[in-house]
């Protein structure tokens, strides 16, 4: 009889629980992202809540929202006393109530159950070469979409933009070009540190009154004007001691990216430089995961999307005649870092 190869056995088992890891990853998210919709967090707070008061909130059966509860349990996101009572785990505490400004993650966290949704055609994705999901809904023709996405983009840039106001040293700049400014919090951040530069935001028409509007939540002394452009199109007006990019030449490839930076060179003063701020891929896969999947986003969510590296990012620098370039990385908790290039 055939003795088993406990040395291969072991390595199968290990193989299939690492491969189901994965498989099943979805269901922690999915758990997450109902508690999100039905608001559970918030109707929970900092108290605790019996089974029968969420159901009634949330207008659902008790038995039925039950299972899903247990399963947030299960998941460290609640803490229960019997299935009777349930309140919110610390980290749950921490960063999904919304009464904390400075910490609330749910608008993000809506953001990355709409790339879920997206990624989960990702095989037609490759099939097709083009985007599971209508790339214009969350960038102007469904303004509840474009509202929450901008909302989402806010709260994922609050702290990476403190830390690029902090790194970067301005203070011999008097105006700032932020080209793809979204919602604006990268330059009201720069601003809040050098309240002498002239801000001005550049969108597409239908996106640039959200920095308008967190604009107002901003006590700056600045002087801020706002374009509602097309920067790969329109004519640019002005020019600028400092361009910034921040994340948005993973959304427009490699030929518009190349030619978005060819006609901002001529917009930057002599003297003066251009930030382009991404989640640039690593040289060698295995380094980095996220923009590897952010690569996987835009694939699924833009029509010509494509994230890039360092290297890339460098090279249309210098081919559109920018000089000394140069790349800095930002703490181990950002997952952005800059290359900069200056304009003789």
């Amino acid at each position: 009889m055939t003795q088993p190869n406990t040395t291969s056995s072991l390595m199968t088992f290990k193989s299939q629980k690492e491969i189901l890891s994965i498989a099943t990853a979805y269901f922690q998210s999915s758990i997450l992202f109902a508690l999100h919709k039905l608001q559970i967090f918030k109707l929970i707070g900092t108290d605790s809540k019996s089974l029968n008061e969420l159901a009634e909130a949330t207008q659902t059966n008790a038995k039925t929202l039950l299972r899903l509860l247990n399963a947030a349990v299960g998941v460290d996101l609640l803490i229960t006393d019997n299935e009777s009572n349930f309140q919110l785990s610390q980290a749950c505490r921490l960063v999904m109530l919304p009464e904390d400004e400075n910490n609330y993650m749910g608008d993000w966290v809506f953001s990355l159950d709409f790339y879920q949704t997206a990624l989960v055609n990702l095989d037609q994705a490759v099939r097709s070469s083009a985007p599971t999901v209508d790339p214009t809904l969350h960038h102007g023709t469904d303004q509840s979409m474009t509202k929450d996405f901008r909302t989402a983009m806010n709260v994922y840039a609050a702290l990476p933009a403190k830390e690029l106001a902090e790194f970067l040293d301005i203070s011999a700049y008097q105006s700032l070009l932020d080209v793809g400014s979204g919602p604006g919090t990268y330059a009201y951040e720069l601003a809040l540190c050098n309240p002498e530069l002239r801000l001005t935001l550049l969108d597409l028409p239908q996106i640039i009154g959200y920095a308008k509007e967190l604009h107002k939540q901003y006590s700056l002394e600045n002087k801020v004007d706002f374009l509602g452009l097309d920067a790969l199109e329109d004519d640019i007006p002005g020019s600028y001691d400092l361009v910034l990019i921040s994340n948005t030449l993973q959304m427009l490839g490699e030929a518009s990216s190349r030619k978005m930076i060819q006609r901002l060179y001529d917009v930057v003063n002599p003297g003066g430089s251009i930030i382009i701020q991404g989640q640039f891929l690593a040289e060698a896969p295995q380094e980095a995961q996220w923009p590897l999947f952010f690569d996987l986003i835009m694939l699924c969510t833009s029509e010509s999307g494509h994230n890039h590296s360092v290297s890339d990012t460098q090279s249309w620098l210098a081919d559109a005649g920018f000089v000394d370039i140069e790349y800095h990385a930002m703490s181990v908790f950002n997952p952005c870092s800059i290359v900069r290039g200056y304009k003789a």
